[in-house]
């Protein structure tokens, strides 16, 4: 199958909103959480008053990631061209390889800045306000064995202590099972719409459902006549694309006591779905991109399909340079250049370590992780071979 490489851009610009929406929450508190944190300036709640909310959305984010995975591991094992069991086996045998070079570097780094006492969030949330979020975090003191024994029985569920958005890791690997189990007992029977709502009502509240809405979009893709075709219309794409960023802007993180103060108050609760309004918007951006072609141009122009390729190893290192370096520099320069400047100095030179730094990461370890994961995918299909000639 073809690969989408316009989906590669998409989750990039998605891990950029994350990185922006974590500057967002260090220094301007207030633009995201609301009236909990302290305002600097007038103005920063017309981000969670309006669809303005867009520019800090990294929930959002999250849940586009989550459906893109479940769409993108789905795709290859639908449809008349399908890949067979033993492809999905192979599949299932080598994702834990595929996640586990990042997660287990990017832990490291960060307990090494841990006890190197590098990390500055304490006195950075002092000066912004930014407490609990940004104070909460590296805050467990382990020992070297406290944490190997993380790092080898709990790899994919308690080590975000160290590097705190790897808590969404373990849900990509768990949603990837997920995803590979609907397929491997229903994608060949026509009960398996039934087998998709059972598993959303099961999963009610949980961003697991964001897996299994990526698989059902898949199955509509590939399956069902005229889908393409109709996707494809400017009009239809137009409208997905617009209802879904607005529904992204939908003030995530603001107390629910204060929501009925923004644009999105008239809307219903969406406790029913993991990742509330974040993940119908997730859907939907993702319905009005597969079919834009001036969207695929845009996600596959040169800068953009590089963030793309790096977007895994941003997203798992960005908040390590947020908490070390970043905070570091804020308050280096603080008393000297004002609030706002130096916030916006040290977001900027944040920038330019960031990408770099994501970008050896993705070269010497995602690169690596993924050739891995390639070769324990063809041994388990050679061994599935060899069993089935003896």
């Amino acid at each position: 199958m073809q690969r989408m490489a316009y989906l590669d851009g998409l989750r990039g610009l998605a891990a950029l909103d994350v990185v922006i929406t974590h500057f967002a929450a260090i220094f301007y508190p207030f633009a995201l959480f609301g009236a909990s944190y302290p305002r600097h300036h007038v103005g920063e709640e017309y981000f969670w008053q309006t669809p303005l909310g867009l520019l800090f959305s990294g929930r959002f984010a999250v849940c586009l990631f989550f459906v893109l995975s479940g769409f993108v591991l789905s795709l290859r094992y639908l449809g008349v061209v399908a890949a067979g069991n033993p492809d999905l086996g192979a599949s299932i045998a080598k994702r834990t390889f595929r996640l586990a070079g990042l997660l287990l570097t990017t832990a490291t780094l960060g307990y090494m800045l841990m006890c190197a006492d590098l990390f500055f969030n304490n006195e950075v949330a002092a000066v912004t306000g930014s407490s609990p979020w940004f104070s909460h975090m590296w805050a467990t003191d382990l020992s070297l064995g406290a944490f190997l024994k993380i790092l080898v029985f709990d790899a994919f569920s308690k080590t975000d202590v160290f590097n705190p958005p790897l808590w969404t890791i373990g849900y990509e690997l768990y949603g990837s099972f997920l995803t590979f189990g609907l397929l491997l007992f229903f994608r060949k029977t026509r009960l398996r719409f039934i087998a998709y709502a059972a598993a959303l009502v099961v999963l009610q509240g949980s961003y697991y459902q964001c897996f299994v809405l990526g698989l059902f979009l898949a199955d509509i893709y590939q399956n069902v006549s005229g889908a393409r075709e109709w996707l494809s219309r400017p009009a239809v794409g137009a409208s997905f694309l617009i209802a879904g960023l607005l529904l992204a802007g939908f003030p995530a993180y603001l107390p629910p006591e204060v929501l009925n103060q923004s644009a999105y108050g008239f809307l219903p609760q969406l406790d029913v779905l993991g990742g509330g309004y974040s993940t119908l918007g997730a859907v939907l951006v993702l319905l009005g991109t597969i079919g834009s072609a001036w969207l695929h141009r845009f996600l596959t122009r040169p800068a953009i399909a590089f963030l793309g390729a790096i977007s895994f190893a941003l997203y798992s290192s960005h908040m390590l340079v947020q908490g070390s370096f970043t905070s570091w520099l804020f308050l280096l320069l603080v008393e000297r250049v004002g609030y706002d400047g130096s916030a916006l100095l040290a977001a900027i030179a944040s920038l330019v370590v960031m990408v770099p730094a994501a970008w050896l990461l993705w070269r010497w370890v995602d690169v690596p992780a993924i050739r891995l994961s390639s070769w324990i995918g063809v041994q388990f299909l050679a061994r599935v071979e060899s069993k089935s000639k003896a």
